[in-house]
């Protein structure tokens, strides 16, 4: 393994809870990458390139081999363009996998609409045709999660393999604006769709050796709608792609556990499935 100091060149892959949408200066416009997401941030204190492959929206299929389309613009698989010699990986994806936003919107909208009289057609409109948070098994997380670490040690076999989790989007003090309401069920049910991800990269990790970042464990307290919160709010206008993801205060300390996992030695794999 690497110690921090000699890493010279390090990747960052994963959908948009990596790349950074919104938050400046915008590299890439249509991946929502940002040049201060917590990878940026990651090799500039330690003086190395990076390869940011990271694009919103992608599943690990996205990661692994599927290409990712947005209109005319394709983006390819992100593992295949990894440099063989890359020295540190960094993954933050699955959630795509699980349905965790694409639950979350539809009923924090319905939740707005529900506030009216008027409006409330619209919010049983919107659960008609969306459903309720429901989300998926960990395990279809899990088992992309593996995947792409795996895949990682076949393209980078010297590299240290970080998966960096995602932080709790709604804590006991979330949800301060009154139309930013989501019903308790609704709100119950998300919350579980990010423990199954936690879950995910906890198995993942167990899985192939790779080193964890648990987020979801140092995030709480740093909710929405928190005194000092690490991910945004419902900000109002349906497909906006930043809403309820990592602000530059969360990608800084994304960053910073990054960091002080790096100054460890790292785990030690044994030959069973640990590649």
């Amino acid at each position: 393994m690497n110690p921090a100091h000699a890493i010279r060149r390090v990747a960052l892959i994963g959908s948009s809870f990596a790349a950074g949408p919104d938050i400046d200066p915008i590299i890439e416009a249509t991946a929502g990458r940002s040049g201060n997401n917590y990878g940026e941030i990651v090799a500039r204190h330690l003086g190395a390139t990076i390869a940011d492959l990271a694009v919103s929206g992608a599943t690990t299929a996205n990661m692994l081999s599927t290409v990712q389309r947005f209109g005319r613009r394709r983006f390819p698989p992100q593992v295949p363009q990894l440099p063989d010699d890359v020295e540190l990986v960094m993954i933050t994806g699955g959630g795509n996998d699980l349905g965790y936003l694409q639950s979350i919107m539809p009923a924090a909208m319905a939740g707005r609409f529900d506030g009216s009289v008027i409006t409330r057609p619209l919010a049983l409109a919107t659960r008609l045709i969306f459903g309720t948070p429901e989300g998926k098994d960990a395990e279809v997380a899990a088992s992309g999660l593996t995947q792409v670490v795996r895949a990682v040690r076949d393209r980078a076999p010297g590299a240290r393999v970080v998966l960096v989790g995602y932080p709790v989007l709604f804590g006991a003090d979330s949800l301060t604006d009154p139309q930013e309401r989501i019903r308790p069920a609704d709100l119950a049910a998300i919350k579980e769709i990010g423990r199954r991800l936690d879950q995910a990269y906890e198995l993942a990790a167990e899985r192939t050796g790779a080193e964890l970042i648990k987020t979801w464990e140092f995030s709480h307290g740093h909710a929405a709608g928190s005194a000092e919160p690490w991910v945004n709010g419902i900000r109002g206008v349906p497909g906006d792609g930043a809403a309820l993801h990592p602000n530059a205060a969360g990608h800084r300390a994304l960053a910073d556990a990054v960091l002080a996992l790096l100054r460890t030695d790292g785990p030690r794999r044994t030959a069973a499935d640990r590649r």
